[in-house]
């Protein structure tokens, strides 16, 4: 079970990387051409945060961090940031183990609830 999240969760953070540095080519050329957005995870001991790092090319500095989502540890939903440090507990936006893992993510974040 553990070599499945590990998995799961891997390939969310490589899926969500390439989805955010495609939109960035798409939408923003000229800004592409000097930034790459890095997806880290940081684990705790209940969520996981996903950090999106916005890199300066040229020189490899850090410009900004923000949490993108949190992931439960237990089940791999996905949730809504609510501060840096804490995730909405109520009502996931996806799950990392679906078809399509980005279901419920932008490049921005997670979807809105309607």
């Amino acid at each position: 079970m553990k070599l499945e999240f590990n998995q799961a969760l891997e390939n969310f953070r490589q899926v969500l990387e390439k989805l955010c540095n495609d939109a960035l080519a798409e939408n923003h050329t000229t800004l592409a051409e000097i930034e790459q957005i890095k997806i880290e995870l940081e684990p705790g001991p209940k969520f996981i945060r996903v950090v999106r790092t916005v890199i300066h090319k040229p020189t490899g500095q850090t410009q900004s961090r923000s949490a993108h989502c949190f992931i439960e540890a237990e089940t791999g939903n996905i949730l809504k940031a609510s501060a840096w440090k804490a995730p909405e507990k109520k009502n996931p936006r996806g799950n990392i183990f679906n078809q399509n893992p980005l279901g419920g993510v932008t490049q921005y974040g997670v979807v809105y609830l309607r």
